[in-house]
């Protein structure tokens, strides 16, 4: 059975007799390690928000929505660009992960 591991450890599997493609083999680790990443982010986000008004509404790949109110915003995007980063530590540990934070007054308006 072929099978291959994120960096967390999780396995994807095929069952015997199927033979992955190699796009499937090599995006796996990529994309699965970064899913395992956004995944402790947003369990840390959580406990680090639960002492503001701050809200996380969704996450869409590889980015997180956080609605907070205006007095409270920068010390929050503050807080999940330190959380993002913390979490990509835990599993890229030589490899720096760059994070952009950006503060605007609905979804449309980022830049």
């Amino acid at each position: 059975m072929a099978s291959v591991r994120t960096l967390s450890g999780r396995i994807r599997s095929w069952p015997e007799g199927q033979e992955p493609k190699l796009t499937e083999l090599l995006n796996t680790r990529v994309q699965g390690t970064a899913a395992d990443i956004m995944k402790h982010a947003m369990a840390l986000l959580h406990t680090e928000l639960i002492d503001t008004d701050a809200k996380l509404l969704c996450c869409i790949h590889d980015e997180l929505l956080v609605e907070a109110p205006k007095a409270q915003a920068e010390e929050v995007a503050e807080t999940v660009e330190n959380t993002m980063k913390e979490a990509g530590r835990r599993f890229l540990r030589h490899v720096p992960l760059d994070v952009e934070v950006v503060l605007a007054q609905n979804w449309a308006g980022k830049k």
